[in-house]
């Protein structure tokens, strides 16, 4: 089965490109379109797609505050941000709210699949270039409770995107080590989700 493919954004000329694009690959169809959330939300309720591409400035106002709502109707959904914007706080934000990725409209579709296909699998994408966008911005925190370098290793791998089972083949350990290793390093940082503790990651590596 294809996975499923929303579009919010402003602009109907980008929304059928990236429409036509997407529906010419053999992975994905796009599920449904909308120019504003208003009408996003309505649509989600009844369709509760895999990806939600979310331009991050719909109605002159960032997109940021509509996430939980977002969430709260489809917590399966994986949002994505798709923006021009390389802002430090925008990419800050979306990080901290817990989006799937923060992707740039110049990238190539090529590169947009790519990332997209990731995503649908489960990792958090951004590329190196956000990342050092985010790097700059946020600031290096002590940490109450020193992790261990095999726990250093890990969370390492956690924000490089890195699966469970990813990770347990890299490091030649088994996934429920693994998940007990995250689990511990979550609580010496005190943090709830992966997306926190790659946020909690960066912090600790400006």
């Amino acid at each position: 089965m294809k996975a499923t493919v929303m579009i919010i954004d402003e602009h109907e000329i980008f929304r059928n490109g990236l429409k036509h694009l997407i529906n010419s690959t053999s992975w994905a169809t796009c599920c449904g379109e909308a120019s504003n959330i208003e009408t996003a939300l309505n649509l989600i309720k009844n369709i509760k797609p895999n990806i939600l591409l979310l331009d991050l400035y719909i109605g002159g106002r960032r997109s940021f505050e509509e996430i939980p709502k977002l969430k709260e109707i489809s917590p399966s959904t994986k949002i994505v941000i798709l923006t021009a914007s390389e802002d430090e706080e925008d990419v800050y934000e979306a990080t901290r709210q817990g989006v799937m990725g923060y992707i740039l409209k110049n990238a190539s579709f090529s590169q947009l699949e790519t990332y997209l296909i990731n995503i649908n699998n489960g990792r958090v994408i951004m590329s190196e270039t956000l990342a050092s966008i985010l790097f700059k911005k946020v600031i290096k925190q002590n940490i109450i409770k020193p992790l261990s370098d095999r726990e250093n290793e890990v969370l390492s791998l956690v924000a490089e995107g890195y699966s469970n089972k990813e990770i347990a083949q890299e490091l030649c350990i088994s996934v429920n080590t693994v998940k007990n290793h995250i689990s511990n390093i979550m609580k010496k940082m005190n943090v709830k989700n992966r997306n926190q503790l790659i946020i909690s990651f960066l912090k600790r590596n400006p």
